[in-house]
């Protein structure tokens, strides 16, 4: 999936890991490349989440993502019935961390070894976690099986937010050497390059 606002190549297919411990940015970054992937083909997208479809359609139409409206917007606050809604092209998995909060190490790998399965089908799952919520070895775990991971920060610098993406890994890229300081508005996903002097 190209992404041309400065960022490198997102995987056609493949289970990439969007991390944020505070802040609630990790949402609105899924949207919007899953927006710039419905542009470039017919796909079928499920967002899996705890919220109301009212919330999540305005979430679309507050980031702008026309491309994105017809997308099914499927409840589940269960893992293993979770399973049965990944049948699209693109799956976004809001609460993931929640979701696997109370569930045991083996629970969350077996996930992930059906995860992979749909992988090898084309598929593409991005996954929205807090790794506060996890313990070291569940942490190790998104981590290895994960083709792509974007760590989201947010600072304060006076009255003003500095937000930045820190792409740890992405399947198919270089290593990617510095980090992203971005903006989101209704353009989407705006790299800030003014450099920023301490």
């Amino acid at each position: 999936m190209k992404v041309d606002q400065g960022l490198p190549e997102i995987p056609d297919r493949g289970i990439i890991t969007i991390r944020e411990e505070d802040g609630d940015m990790k949402i609105p970054m899924a949207l919007i490349f899953a927006n710039i992937y419905a542009k470039e083909r017919e796909i079928t997208l499920n967002v899996i989440t705890a919220r109301s479809k009212e919330a999540v359609s305005g979430d679309m139409d507050l980031y702008n993502l026309p491309d994105i409206k017809k997308s099914d917007i499927l409840n589940s606050w269960d893992p293993v019935d979770m399973r049965s809604l990944l049948s699209s092209d693109l799956n976004i998995i809001e609460n993931f961390s929640l979701l696997f909060a109370e569930t045991g190490f083996n629970d969350m790998l077996d996930f992930f070894r059906f995860a992979e399965s749909l992988k090898m089908e084309g598929r593409l799952i991005i996954i929205l976690h807090n790794p506060s919520v996890f313990d070291k070895k569940q942490n190790f775990l998104v981590d290895s099986f994960s083709d792509g991971i974007l760590h989201l920060t947010t600072s304060y610098e006076g009255s003003r937010a500095r937000r930045n993406m820190k792409i740890i890994r992405l399947a198919g890229t270089f290593p990617y050497d510095r980090i992203v300081t971005y903006n989101i508005n209704s353009d989407g996903f705006v790299v800030d390059t003014r450099e920023r002097h301490g």
